[in-house]
């Protein structure tokens, strides 16, 4: 069985250049929707109607709304979809609700690459690219492949 990853989409966090790490819900925007509809027509190409498969997404607001587009298309309940939190975006501790712009303008330009939005530092109080890596290698161990 095939591994489809999908992010969230579009937040209204994301289009304000804001740090959302792991904050309880930041709906999506109305060009969020839109890409969660394409998501969900998409996977509905690609995996057929009511795919007898697992269906993953983490506890955030913003993957549960996405996931609720995609199962529509999908025909597959919402109430189905197993969380985990595990599957969490990446926890940003001190920085979280935070413009970006603002966070370079305290620390500098050195520590980002501007092109993505990507930090060369971890954030204070929250954690880095090891820590995610084991979170998602554990759950990686525990998922049944075969459905």
């Amino acid at each position: 069985m095939d591994l489809i990853l999908a992010r969230h989409a579009e937040t209204v966090f994301n289009a304000a250049a804001r740090m959302q790490g792991h904050m309880a819900h930041t709906p999506l925007t109305r060009s969020g929707i839109a890409q969660a509809e394409a998501m969900g027509a998409a996977l509905r190409e690609t995996l057929g109607e009511a795919p007898d498969r697992d269906f993953w997404v983490s506890p955030s607001g913003r993957t549960q709304q996405t996931a609720a587009i995609v199962s529509e298309h999908l025909g597959v309940p919402f109430f189905n979809w197993r969380q985990d939190t595990r599957l969490l975006e990446i926890d940003v501790g001190q920085w979280e609700g935070r413009y970006y712009a603002d966070i370079v303008a305290d620390l500098g330009e050195h520590i980002v690459c501007p092109d993505r939005r990507l930090f060369r530092v971890p954030p204070p109080g929250g954690e880095w690219f090891p820590e995610i890596a084991a979170r998602l290698t554990d759950w990686l161990a525990e998922i049944d492949m075969t459905r």
